[in-house]
């Protein structure tokens, strides 16, 4: 009950909906937050840390108290377009705000639409307050992670993370 109201009170905060007066849950009926003993999937940890640049993931995410990321690839956008179509100084980085923030999360089949690939329930509120909160969510099935091999793996997560990489190998 207490996980609802938390879901609840952030669908409150980030969607904002059109309400006649402001309503939040009363503090005494949130509980405690998110437990921190939540675990990765070790196949999918193993393929992260190898497919993602040094120093741009970070396992084991929990954002706003509530939602458990099992890796977050900090993207750095193209310095051009970061700094207004001026060429960079040597040694220059984008600033933070110009980073692509991708969220991947390992869900149990129980999270789709029987026999498909679309997320429901708590897998599609999360989806969409990750995406308010500036992150681009990307959804692998536990079951589909589990079956494949680990270059299969590694292949099916490089393109569901980048996909621009996919499509300039196509176009070459």
């Amino acid at each position: 009950m207490e996980k609802k109201l938390q879901i609840v009170n952030l669908c409150l905060r980030l969607d904002r909906p059109s309400l006649p007066k402001p309503l939040t849950v009363p503090p005494e009926a949130l509980g405690s937050p998110a437990p921190n003993d939540l675990s990765i999937n070790p196949g999918l940890s193993i393929t992260l840390q190898s497919i993602a640049q040094e120093g741009l993931l970070q396992e084991g995410v929990m954002v706003e108290d509530l939602y458990f990321i099992d890796g977050v690839i900090t993207q750095p956008e193209p310095l051009q377009e970061a700094t207004g179509g001026r060429a960079p100084s040597e040694g220059e980085c984008p600033p933070p705000e110009h980073s692509q923030r991708i969220a991947v999360l390992c869900a149990p089949p129980s999270s789709f639409c029987y026999g498909t690939s679309h997320p429901r329930g708590n897998l599609a509120i999360k989806m969409r307050h990750l995406t308010v909160l500036g992150y681009t969510p990307v959804v692998v099935s536990e079951h589909e992670l589990d079956n494949l091999s680990e270059e299969e793996r590694t292949e099916l997560l490089r393109t569901r993370i980048f996909p621009e990489q996919e499509r300039l190998t196509l176009n070459r």
